[in-house]
């Protein structure tokens, strides 16, 4: 996969399109609830929290977390051990608290669509590699533990 096309980088973009709609078309928010702003940073803190803790277990490990990056170890524990995609799950929870602090329809389409971008692109494509490089203790994981939760 290209370098243009990461996560983080798709994720920003998802978001700056929902910003533009949103402006164009002045949408109203649909999540009008008084504490939006606390309970987006909670999530948001959550999936910034889960997405360092995973990339600190993939540097213990040695191996990268990077799409362009060799993979050298299989890492199956801390957040990994009730999902395979930890860095994305955190990922995706960061977009969602920023859509459900934008709180209007274009904002909350955005953790769906990268969430569906995830699921049916990445996810497949990261899990093929894996399974080529490290074998039968991959597919044994796979039977373990779950893509997402």
């Amino acid at each position: 996969m290209r370098q243009v096309l990461r996560p983080p980088r798709l994720a920003i973009l998802y978001l700056v399109i929902a910003w533009i709609v949103d402006y164009v078309l002045s949408s109203p928010a649909v999540i009008s609830i008084g504490y939006r702003f606390w309970l987006s940073l909670v999530i948001v803190g959550g999936g910034v929290w889960l997405s360092y803790r995973t990339v600190k277990l993939f540097e213990r490990a040695g191996t990268t977390h990077k799409l362009s990056g060799e993979s050298t170890a299989l890492v199956i524990e801390g957040p990994f051990r009730w999902s395979r995609n930890p860095l994305y799950l955190g990922l995706t929870l960061i977009v969602l608290g920023i859509a459900i602090y934008g709180g209007s329809v274009p904002f909350l389409l955005v953790p769906v669509v990268f969430f569906l971008t995830l699921n049916f692109g990445f996810v497949p494509w990261e899990e093929g590699r894996l399974e080529t490089t490290f074998g039968d203790p991959y597919r044994a994981y796979l039977q373990e533990v779950r893509r997402w939760l």
